[in-house]
């Protein structure tokens, strides 16, 4: 495939990869917590947040391999890929070790003497289970780099389901140890490193010696150390925003908070398998097309974007209420009405920031990734200082997803002004407006009507939505300029 056909398929393999995940993971969760009791499973919960947190503390390796691997293939410097994995191996391999000898070290204190012998079990091994994940993500990026993402995303998803197995097996023959359970659930990302590695060494001579690529050390540091901060800092004030609400507005509106992020997150996830498959598209679109061919991609996919989460957004907002409902189920209404409110503020949030992550997937192919960066550490550092004083915890979650939504905007300015692309297309975003208006509407009239499943009529404003979006990106003139 060549040109949009690839990015396409590369998003449409992303997308199918992450579906497939959740399902492996409800059907996890569902064995161990039957195997495990709750008590145990907390722990298991706990222990495998730590280690999905600990890929995000990793210098922004795999973002960074990615763009260098993409810009490597783009100049036909293939031979320079095995000296960036070499040092990325010896990165991760210091971090691993680091990891290991806190952990060590805490274990010996009294704290850590004073815990369960299986959780203190679970501890040790879980640096070395997380530096494996963390292998498994950088061998993986080099596969991205090159946009083979079908293929990376084939062996992770092999990869995902051989782990999820092994623990599932395990769990019904009755072993129980957290230690033993998180090891089995590494053999996923060993599966997935052995297989991506032998699909790299079909297409280049890779070395297994030790070769340090000073060039390659400074440039992932480097970039991967900017990337570090926009993927880090989110996560960590969301953190200490679930502090600050619980301990001012009481802690049942932490929980609110829990209930509604999770539920509004979900089509900004869904989008997110078009924003994986750009960074080397880009680079290549750059080298192939330069800045006009860049500002071409950027309005096709905020296009494509505005034209799946606006509209889809608003059926969902119309729905919020009955799908609180019926999600917590019904003798709650306050805890609901505030889900619910919550879920619509996050919501249109996630929609509205979704529209400008194109561009800043454009700024890193390109190698500028400190506007999304510091609007993203200064908008979510600024949302948890207020917090304290919003007038209310509406008012405080807004801040906390609206003000990095307005930074990821101000962020594609300057890219704009700086790299000579085209800002959002006035017309474009109409147009999604239009089609998000007409589909809340119709999303409206549907809960008015009342007869029949809630269940049937969102699907229908759904259905209605997704075809009303199709219907009008189809009867847009294409002219030679436009890409197709």
């Amino acid at each position: 495939m060549t040109g949009y056909r690839l990015l396409a398929g590369n998003a449409s393999a992303v997308l199918a990869g992450r579906l497939v995940a959740v399902v492996l993971g409800v059907v996890l969760a569902t064995v161990l917590f039957r195997a495990l009791g709750a008590q145990q499973y907390g722990i298991w919960s706990l222990l495998t947040l730590i280690s999905g947190y600990s890929t995000l503390i990793d210098f922004g390796l795999s973002a960074a391999i990615e763009q260098r691997v993409a810009a490597l293939t783009a100049r036909h410097a293939v031979g320079l890929i095995p000296g960036t994995l070499t040092v990325a191996a010896l990165l991760l391999g210091v971090l691993t070790a680091v990891a290991q000898v806190l952990v060590m070290v805490f274990l010996a204190l009294p704290p850590g003497r004073q815990m369960d012998s299986g959780v203190r079990a679970a501890l040790l091994v879980l640096p070395v289970c997380s530096g494996v994940t963390l292998v498994s993500l950088a061998v993986g990026a080099v596969l991205a780099g090159q946009q083979r993402l079908t293929v990376l995303q084939a062996w992770r998803t092999l990869g995902h389901g051989v782990g999820t197995a092994a623990v599932v097996a395990a769990a019904w023959a009755g072993h129980t140890s957290l230690a033993v359970l998180l090891i089995l659930y590494s053999t996923g990302s060993v599966v997935t490193i052995a297989l991506a590695w032998r699909s790299l060494r079909g297409t280049m001579r890779l070395r297994s010696g030790p070769r340090l690529d000073r060039e390659a050390l400074h440039d992932l540091l480097g970039f991967g150390g900017i990337v570090q901060g926009a993927t880090m800092v989110p996560p960590l004030a969301e953190y200490a925003f679930r502090l600050i609400v619980g301990s001012r507005f009481g802690w049942e509106f932490a929980a609110v908070y829990d209930l509604a992020a999770r539920a509004a997150i979900v089509l900004r996830s869904l989008a997110g398998a078009l924003f994986t498959a750009m960074v080397p598209f880009a680079v290549q679109t750059r080298r192939d097309h330069g800045t006009a061919g860049v500002s071409a991609l950027i309005r096709l996919t905020s296009r494509y974007v505005a034209l799946f989460i606006l509209p889809l957004s608003a059926v969902l907002l119309a729905f919020s209420d009955q799908l609180m409902v019926r999600w917590l189920g019904e003798g709650q209404e306050a805890l609901v009405a505030r889900v619910a409110r919550c879920f619509g503020i996050l919501l249109l949030a996630h929609a509205g920031a979704a529209i400008a992550v194109p561009a800043s997937m454009v700024g890193r192919a390109l190698r500028r990734p400190h506007p999304e960066a510091i609007a993203t550490a200064l908008a979510f550092v600024s949302a948890v200082a207020a917090a304290p004083f919003a007038p209310s915890f509406e008012v405080a979650a807004g801040l906390l997803w609206w003000g990095p939504a307005f930074g990821l905007f101000l962020a594609w300015l300057w890219l704009t002004r700086t790299l000579g692309i085209e800002f959002l297309h006035l017309r474009d975003t109409a147009v999604a407006l239009v089609v998000a208006a007409v589909a809340l509407a119709a999303a409206r009239a549907l809960v008015a009507w009342g007869p029949g499943l809630m269940v049937l009529r969102l699907a229908g404003a759904m259905i209605f939505a997704v075809l009303l979006a199709l219907a009008v990106d189809a009867s847009r003139p294409r002219g030679r300029t436009q890409p197709r």
